[in-house]
């Protein structure tokens, strides 16, 4: 067990995470389950552009309210797209 006398100790890293990547990720990652896309390269690609654009129209919204509810609004016209 190192401890902080021994010249090999090193803390631990701290990573930061930008605000909102958490949420992005997560609303992603449930979409891609949700959709079962073939090309998952493409899908994020899409998904990210049609975000970009959601969020355009919510310029004061915070960013990860924003991720949720294009996420929410997604999954909504997934299932009624596919309830037909």
């Amino acid at each position: 067990m190192a401890y902080r006398s021994t010249p090999h100790f090193k803390p631990p890293l701290t990573i930061i995470i930008p605000y909102g990547l958490k949420s992005w990720l997560e609303c992603l990652c449930r979409a891609i389950l949700i959709e079962g896309p073939s090309q998952i390269p493409e899908f994020i690609a899409a998904y990210s552009v049609e975000l970009l654009q959601f969020r355009e129209h919510k310029p004061l919204m915070d960013t990860k309210d924003v991720t949720h509810l294009y996420q929410e609004i997604r999954g909504k016209e997934y299932s009624f797209s596919h309830c037909i």
